[in-house]
Order: structure tokens, then sequence, then C-alpha cells
């Protein structure tokens, strides 16, 4: 949501936020080719050295400078996300739900697993990773938008087990140019949503992807989920 809702924080602040998203999407989405992670490593230093600048030398704190580092931590990991710890850390929610007092908590942890394996519940503790699949259509705007190739951004009307019916969002290009144009990176806007629905078979489109979209105005802002996280 940064790149939309905080568009009108000014000028110098809004592009020197871009250098952050940009360069988190690059991390994230890959392929991390010595040229991207060369220019990852450029986009977060300038980042962390204008932030004293623009928001004062005190605001330059352990977490701002460990940005710095992120490229080199991608380098040895691969894309952000493979090595995230935000599962880890939803996670601890559940732990923490198991445990009922505070004496002993790591064997009553012990038990409270054991118990869910030997009854079959290993979806508890073992998640796997979303792929999309048409199921994952619903109705509204918010759940119908797909990716179905390159440039083709659709809202799919209705389904049956081999066609899709659907609307194409029209006038697709870049919602902001700088520091890079946000295509690269998965970032789309859109002027309109056609009114004719059109038929494909499903079997066009072997990768569709799933979308998050936003109004802008009289258009619409369009991301890629990136689907890795989970």
């Amino acid at each position: 949501m940064g790149p939309v809702v905080l568009k009108k924080i000014g000028k110098r602040k809004y592009e020197h936020f871009l250098f952050l998203h940009a360069t988190i999407r690059i991390l994230t989405f890959g392929p991390l080719t010595p040229e991207v992670l060369q220019t990852a490593d450029q986009y977060l230093k300038y980042y962390v050295e204008q932030f004293g600048i623009i928001y004062g030398g005190h605001h330059l704190v352990y977490n701002l400078h460990s940005l710095t580092h992120l490229v080199n931590e991608c380098t040895t990991h691969g894309l952000l996300d493979s090595f995230s710890a935000f599962p880890f850390e939803n996670f601890l929610g559940l732990i923490k739900r198991l445990i009922r007092s505070g004496h002993n908590p790591l064997a009553q942890l012990v038990r409270r697993l054991s118990e869910y394996d030997s009854l079959g519940l290993n979806s508890f503790i073992h998640k796997t990773k979303e792929s999309f699949t048409w199921a994952c259509i619903r109705q509204g705007l918010a759940d119908s938008v797909v990716l179905l190739r390159e440039g083709l951004f659709v809202k799919i009307i209705s389904q049956t087990e081999d066609d899709i019916y659907y609307q194409q969002f029209t006038g697709v290009g870049d919602f902001y140019k700088e520091p890079l144009p946000s295509s690269a990176v998965g970032v789309f806007e859109v002027q309109h949503l056609n009114d004719q629905v059109m038929q494909q078979p499903k079997n066009l489109f072997p990768s569709p992807k799933k979308c998050f979209i936003v109004p802008y105005y009289s258009k619409f802002i369009i991301m890629p989920l990136i689907r890795q996280l989970y």
C-alpha cells in the first residue's frame, strides 16, 4: 500500500520511500543476479544515507542501519521470503497458546505437540506454501483480479471447469518512474476496466497470478501477489 497511501507526503519524502519499496520488491521477486544485487545495495545505502538528512541523524537507529546488510544476506540465503522470520514469529503465537502456565513450559509444549501429532493434526505444525488455483477466485473486485500473462490484467466474472469469462483492464503502465519503472517490480497502473466480457479456455494461461488491487482516483493500482511467504 505504501506507494499509494504515501503519495501525498511530499515529493522528496515520497521519492525517498520508493527506494526502500523498490528494493524490497527486487529482493523478494528476483532473480538475484549480480547486477540486480548491486543495484539493490546501492538503493538501500542511498536510502539510509538520505534518511539521516531528511529526518535527522538521531533517527539512524540500529534497525535502519541493518538495511545496509540486507543484500549480503540475500547473496548468501536467496530471496527475502526464503529466510524471513515472519512465519517463525507467527508460529510463536500458536506455541504460546499451547502453554497453560509458567511451570515447565518446555515439557508442556512437548506434550501438546506430541498430542497433535498422535491425532494426525500435523497441519498445525507444518504449513505448506499456498499456490494459485482457479478456486482462489471470489466474487467482488478485491478477490477476482488476475494477471493471465504479461500485460494482461483481468477481472474474472465467472468460470466453468474449462473456461473463464473476464473483463480486461486497459491502459496498463507504470505508477512511478523513479528510481526505476514500477512495472519492473510488479507495480502497475491501469486506466480502465473494459465492459466487454470475453471467454477463453483456462489452458491458454498456464501460470496465472492473483493480484492485489486498490482504486486510485479514476484509475487502479495492481500488484501481482508474490505469494512466497507462508
